[in-house]
């Protein structure tokens, strides 16, 4: 035998194999399971060796369940959004086993305060209004929650130009133009404004 090998969540736990297996005879090679998410898992274990017609390849496959699971972590941690963007939430499950697994769709988010944040069934948070809301992240009775903060979009720019220099000092005109947008669920009696500044400094040499 050459090599034995295995991918995915499986790994090769023990073998009879190595380093050779003589003719006629049998080996056995044993493979432990470790899901990292929820749902069927794949993998493959590879068994090489020198005789013509290798490697041989077996097809390996389980499903990862929430059997021993002891607390869910979401991530990340309190984070702060604009309205009208989006926020991917990830559940972590820790086992009494002492491993993780990726929990994220397997299951059931919800936001405390709607109206502020919703979110969907792959933990994808869309920001609609103005506050916080806790997100929470459930299987059975255990769960996992963090808090999003959904902010202001108002965004404010100020320009200038100089419109004119004289050679024996100088003297400047700065226009500047603020504009503003309303809030989600507010409404200006325009919604933006312009306004003027001017500006005079003069100097003499």
């Amino acid at each position: 035998m050459t090599t034995i090998a295995a991918t995915g969540d499986f790994a090769v736990a023990n073998n009879t194999c190595a380093p050779s297996v003589g003719a006629g005879l049998k080996c056995t090679v044993g493979v432990t399971f470790t899901p990292t998410e929820v749902g069927t898992r794949s993998g493959v274990l590879t068994i090489g060796y020198a005789a013509s017609g290798g490697p041989s390849v077996v097809n390996l496959q389980g499903t990862g369940n929430v059997t021993g699971l002891k607390s869910i972590a979401v991530t990340p941690t309190n984070p702060s959004i604009a309205s009208g963007t989006t926020q991917q939430f990830v559940a972590t499950g820790q086992f009494s086993n002492g491993s993780g697994a990726n929990l994220t769709n397997a299951v059931t988010w919800s936001s405390a305060t709607p109206g502020v944040a919703s979110i969907g069934a792959t933990g994808l948070a869309s920001a609609i209004g103005i506050g916080q809301t806790a997100i929470k992240a459930a299987s059975g009775a255990i769960t996992g929650s963090t808090t999003l903060a959904v902010t202001s979009t108002s965004t404010y720019t100020i320009g200038g130009t100089i419109s004119s220099l004289s050679d024996r000092g100088w003297c400047c005109r700065i226009m500047a133009a603020t504009t503003s947008r309303s809030l989600p669920g507010q409404q200006l009696s325009r919604s933006a404004h312009q306004s003027r500044v001017a500006a005079h400094i003069a100097s003499r040499f």
